[in-house]
């Protein structure tokens, strides 16, 4: 039975205390939507700042990608 993304997600709350919702919410204010924004440098941040695996990261980046700019 395939988890679904909420339940994959509840681990990113578990290491950082922040929901991915809350996460994506703080890449929009700190200029992660401005153009040339790549999913390998919101991975890498993820990373630095909260050591979030790629998988988790792809999910957010995922949530993130409509709002940045073309």
């Amino acid at each position: 039975m395939a988890m679904d993304f909420d339940t994959y997600m509840a681990g990113v709350q578990t290491k950082t205390g922040k929901t991915w919702r809350e996460i994506v919410e703080i890449l929009k204010q700190n200029g992660f939507t401005k153009s040339g924004t790549t999913a390998t440098i919101v991975k890498d941040y993820l990373k630095a700042e909260y050591d979030i695996g790629h998988g988790h990261a792809m999910g957010i980046w995922r949530h993130l990608k409509p709002f940045v700019e073309n």
